[in-house]
């Protein structure tokens, strides 16, 4: 108000907490205007509580925030899950053949690939650089090829042709 008295000049919505010994704290947002009166000056003053909009614009960004994070575990558990039960599975039949005095080069080979995968996943999950989802279920979940500036590097051809050696 001095401000508006002083400069002449009107302050448009300022939002201010302030504490009441009555009520406690409250957001206010303030309004002046000044006024010029044929024996001097006054100050038009607005004075708006916003508490409860404010607590509620709260709540909402911590529901926005908890859907982010329910949708990007959704997409860790999803993606993950897909190499790791093909890692279980290759291991079983690995298991399998050492019990039986076999070794499948193919299995384990299964097996590092999809340890490669897990690998590409999370490095995806690290580089996200944007928010962008798909439908999973009866859901969505973020999508993490098209959230992810990350960018796999494709296997070098060669490197396979000496493995089998």
């Amino acid at each position: 108000m001095n401000d508006t008295l002083e400069n002449e000049r009107g302050h448009f919505m300022v939002e201010t907490p302030m504490t009441f010994n009555s009520i406690g704290r409250r957001h206010l947002r303030i309004t002046t205007q000044p006024l010029k009166l044929q024996k001097g000056k006054a100050v038009l003053l607005s004075i708006e509580d916003v508490t409860q909009a404010k607590k509620y614009e709260h709540a909402k960004i911590e529901k926005e925030k908890l859907t982010v994070v329910v949708r990007t575990a959704g997409a860790i558990c999803h993606e993950i899950n897909q190499p790791l039960m093909a890692i279980l599975g290759f291991s079983e039949l690995l298991i399998d053949d050492i019990c039986h005095g076999q070794v499948q080069k193919e299995n384990i080979k299964e097996i590092k690939d999809q340890a490669e995968r897990l690998a590409e996943i999370t490095n995806k999950l690290m580089a996200i650089t944007q928010y962008k989802t798909k439908k999973y279920l009866h859901s969505e979940i973020l999508d993490l090829d098209a959230a992810s500036s990350f960018v796999a590097v494709p296997p070098n051809p060669e490197k396979g042709k000496n493995d089998e050696k």
